[in-house]
């Protein structure tokens, strides 16, 4: 087989364009997979400061129970709905939270933790996902760390 060359000094034969071909084909597999593990390490990372958010707003919450228990004089209580957080019906002017949060991992409601004469002594997620975060909580929080959904992060008032 003769290979001929042409004025311009290019090969002209039946092969000379599969190598660029392939390297074209090489460039876009290593495109798509950089994208496709760009998606996973930002879907962690947002999970992770909803993790985050998940535990502040838990707290936040344990804390208003809290507030809301220990202002009362005499005998403690609990508040009936998470809007006497927001208004305690007993003393108009106590605001025992800033407002109302979400759920940040589903982004609904969150599941009551109910006590005695069915009064709210805690919150917790409602999702069954199992959470990022497994060890290294605040003290308070230890029990977290056997947790196998979120669900099982309670955050109640003891």
């Amino acid at each position: 087989m003769r290979t001929r060359i042409s004025i311009v000094g290019r090969i002209n034969n039946k092969n000379s364009g599969y190598a660029y071909i392939m390297m074209l084909v090489m460039m876009a597999s290593i495109g798509l997979t950089a994208s496709v593990l760009g998606v996973i390490i930002f879907s962690r990372d947002v999970r992770i400061e909803k993790e985050k958010e998940l535990l502040f707003r838990g707290m936040a919450y344990v804390t208003a129970i809290k507030s809301y228990n220990l202002a009362s004089k005499g005998k403690k209580e609990f508040p009936a709905r998470l809007e006497d957080l927001l208004n305690d019906p007993r003393f108009p002017e106590k605001h025992h939270i800033r407002k109302l949060y979400k759920d940040p991992i589903t982004g609904g409601d969150w599941t009551l933790i109910l006590g005695p004469n069915e009064v709210i002594c805690g919150v917790a997620s409602s999702s069954k996902m199992k959470p990022v975060k497994q060890k290294y909580f605040p003290p308070q929080l230890t029990g977290f760390e056997a947790a196998k959904h979120y669900s099982d992060w309670i955050f109640i008032c003891k």
